[in-house]
């Protein structure tokens, strides 16, 4: 991230401060599909990774399920409410794309409503794999392009706030050529925060479109019109093989 970008984020988080409705104080992010798939792919006691973790809400919640959790985020202000929401959990001031921690530390590596952030994402990508053990995983969860900018098509400044939206192929593609395979996973409905997002664009309006949208069957959309993508990645050996052999060059 560019120190432009450290710097946005930082005054938004010192501004949000006093609003007790931000995401610093309330979870909205951790779908429960991705929770789905992060407990059957993982036994506890497995070690998590969190990138970007705001006010650490999410970590908690892995916690309470027995993974041993590092939480990291690029501000200092985000760790500081972290840090007294949940003290029993490891967070620091990081870098996601240039992270201090030896290679293979992790067993997964989780990164909810963040790639999209990034001016380069294939960087954090690649700070995955180096992370990551043999088969480790990271999980994503994103906005879906296609949806996003059909939301935001007239909302200033979002491409400053989201350079790097993807869609499937995208987002796959990226994973692909740094060695993971990947699977995208529906969800089965619109989670309170999209739905009131999306009634607060249409005014007067709003509740009957928050009823329509609560009712609506999302999980009946093929996954490249999912709003969100909920991406499950698998680092191949062949990658660890790959690091082995440019190593010893």
């Amino acid at each position: 991230m560019s120190d432009s970008a450290r710097e946005r984020y930082i005054e938004g988080h010192t501004r949000n401060l006093a609003d007790r409705s931000s995401y610093l104080y309330s979870d909205h992010s951790l779908a429960a599909e991705l929770l789905i798939e992060i407990k059957s792919c993982l036994d506890p006691g497995a070690k998590i990774l969190e990138v970007g973790c705001g006010g650490g809400h999410a970590a908690a919640v892995l916690a309470r399920l027995g993974f041993v959790v590092t939480a990291t985020d690029i501000s200092p202000v985000a760790i500081e409410v972290a840090k007294k929401n949940y003290p029993h959990i490891d967070f620091a001031v990081a870098d996601a794309i240039d992270l201090k921690y030896q290679d293979g530390s992790f067993d997964a590596i989780v990164a909810v409503e963040f790639i999209e952030h990034l001016e380069a994402p294939e960087r954090l990508i690649g700070e995955a794999d180096r992370l990551l053990g043999p088969r480790g995983l990271f999980f994503i969860k994103t906005p879906n392009r296609l949806l996003h900018d059909l939301y935001y098509r007239k909302t200033a400044n979002v491409s400053v706030w989201h350079p790097s939206v993807m869609s499937v192929k995208e987002l796959a593609g990226k994973l692909a050529t740094a060695g993971f395979d990947s699977r995208f996973v529906k969800t089965e409905s619109l989670p309170d925060y999209q739905i009131n997002k999306a009634a607060a664009k249409v005014g007067p309006l709003g509740a009957l479109a928050k009823t329509v949208l609560r009712w609506a069957p999302v999980v009946l959309l093929p996954v490249g019109l999912q709003p969100s993508l909920i991406c499950v990645a698998r680092r191949r050996e062949a990658s660890a093989e790959n690091r082995e052999a440019e190593n010893g060059k």
